[in-house]
């Protein structure tokens, strides 16, 4: 499956609308109604938020996008993609002269939008739904339900894969249930990417049935009841055809996409990665699309088909797979050498998957065990461990899930090198306000992991020269051991947004040891809980 080049993507777009018009102050883009558009259409769409200035400027990370304001209604945009552009999420924010808005994302896809309709809380008023499509609706207030009719034949596979809390940052916890015309719960599903609830129903004979979507409050209260407000807003995918789940792209161009009713041999295209979002793989004119989340360069090896281990000649490397069946145990080996220390980690239900990982690493020489773990950190489920062969040769990884849990969606990442210690870099804003009248200091969090205990200099790069910062130092111990202060001052008045990134260096006065490298790392913001990004922006106002 040869990945498909599509060209870069980083790109201004300016509305077409009077481009005198700025933001006075803070602006406040929320959401976009609906939050998914037709690949190849006109949308209509309506920015939701504090934009009390009207018409504004746009930036988008997908230079694909074309967006249009109408001079005539407040808040409204015209948004075009190509019929080959690549599905996914365009990110967007307002970037006047003097403010900048939270990226906020639109949905894009190659099946047709269906926006609901009310009323259609209950069954007799569920609007039909032509297969496939993508339904764009809102839990508008505390007890709304939406229903949706739905006609499907025996032998089918029926997917239905909301999206709203992980992407589209909706403050809820969603359920969807699919009830035949009697109101008889047939499936249901409350968490399965995250918050998000996916179900994947076998149908048994010719019939109408009805999706039903509701939810509860993302932080629960003492109230036992259905929630709503005009922020709960959701895409649901809705298809008894191809979908795209999830998948990983190889090292020689090529990609593995999964996911239900997708053919045994597919064409897969890679969409490069912009300055929010990973890159992205999808298959032309078929529902869903994924992230690709591999980390490390080197192999990128899929588990073996049956139950031999899959061998691995070179360091590092990416090794993916599910555990599909129960008790299943996935085997690699992979090359040591003695006396160096190894990190295994693997990257799963940080992105959405249920899986409850276990690692387990032994020496083929001798069955040794050299190494188990279950969790990283307490409450992630996701494992991780270092280990150290005694001899040249081969060590073999092993895989499970520590509840034997088991599916289509038990996908995980495990990434094996050599261990470097490092260190983490964080921030709670990707944006700042700088003026002549006052500094700017920005906090940086810093986190150690395991063996490193270096200092570590801070410093911010790609600003102009009238713009000034100091580097800072995070010792080891004290005060600055897990926070800093980068401090900023501008003799200019600023204009226009400016980008940056804060960096974090091993100190100069510090060698590695052996074949280490020097450890340097950006600074992190946390656009969703699985998105970190490192570029930021300072305006001047």
């Amino acid at each position: 499956m040869l990945g498909s080049p599509i060209s870069p993507l980083n790109c201004l777009i300016s509305l077409c609308v009077c481009l005198s018009s700025v933001v006075a102050g803070e602006v406040k883009l929320e959401r976009f109604f609906p939050p998914v558009v037709t690949l190849g259409s006109d949308s209509k769409l309506v920015a939701e938020g504090d934009l009390s200035a009207w018409p504004m400027d746009f930036e988008c990370d997908r230079a694909e996008v074309r967006i249009t304001a109408s001079p005539d209604e407040k808040n409204t945009l015209t948004f075009t993609t190509d019929a080959n552009a690549a599905p996914g999420v365009a990110w967007i924010r307002v970037n006047s002269q003097n403010a900048i808005s939270a990226w906020t994302p639109v949905l894009m896809t190659s099946a047709a939008v269906t926006v609901e309709s009310e009323p259609n809380n209950e069954i007799g008023n569920a609007g039909s739904l032509d297969l496939p499509t993508v339904v764009a609706g809102r839990l508008a207030k505390n007890g709304d339900v939406d229903s949706y009719r739905i006609k499907v034949t025996d032998g089918q596979t029926l997917v239905v894969a909301a999206v709203a809390n992980e992407i589209l940052a909706s403050p809820m916890d969603a359920v969807l249930q699919i009830v035949d015309l009697d109101g008889n719960v047939l499936a249901q599903s409350d968490d399965d990417c995250g918050l998000d609830p996916l179900i994947v129903h076998h149908v048994g004979q010719d019939t109408e049935l009805v999706i039903r979507i509701f939810a509860f409050p993302e932080t629960p209260n003492s109230t036992i009841a259905l929630a709503g407000s005009s922020s709960f807003v959701y895409a649901i995918n809705v298809t008894t055809g191809p979908i795209v789940d999830h998948g990983v792209a190889a090292s020689d161009g090529r990609a593995e996409v999964y996911g239900w009713n997708l053919p045994e041999k597919v064409e897969t295209h890679v969409s490069p990665a912009t300055t929010v979002s990973p890159p992205t793989l999808f298959v032309p004119e078929t529902l869903g699309w994924t992230w690709d989340r591999s980390l490390v360069g080197g192999p990128r090896v899929c588990e073996s088909s049956n139950a031999a281990a899959q061998q691995v000649n070179a360091l590092p490397a990416t090794l993916f797979g599910h555990i599909s069946e129960q008790a299943e145990l996935d085997r690699f080996i992979v090359p040591v050498v003695a006396q160096k220390k190894y990190w295994a980690q693997v990257r799963s239900y940080q992105y959405g998957f249920p899986l409850d990982s276990h690692l387990k690493i032994i020496d083929r020489a001798s069955s040794e065990i050299l190494a188990s773990n279950e969790d990283l950190e307490r409450g992630r489920y996701d494992a991780a461990t270092t280990f150290e062969a005694k001899t040249d040769g081969f060590v073999e990884i092993h895989v499970s899930d520590r509840v034997d849990g088991h599916g289509d969606r038990h996908f995980y990442y495990l990434t094996v090198e050599q261990y470097q210690p490092v260190f983490e870099l964080s921030v709670t804003s990707d944006r700042f306000v700088l003026t002549k009248e006052k500094p700017l200091e920005i906090p940086v969090t810093v986190k150690r992991l395991p063996g490193f205990s270096g200092v570590i200099e801070i410093s911010v790069e790609g600003l102009p020269e009238f713009v000034t910062s100091e580097q800072v130092k995070s010792e080891p111990k004290g005060g600055t051991s897990k926070s800093v202060q980068i401090k900023l001052s501008t003799t200019e008045p600023i204009v226009n947004v400016l980008d940056f990134r804060i960096i974090g260096r091993q100190s100069g006065d510090e060698t590695p040891t052996g074949d280490q490298q020097p450890v340097h790392e950006k600074a992190l913001f946390r656009l969703r809980p699985s998105l970190p990004i490192s570029a930021l922006s300072l305006t001047g106002q």
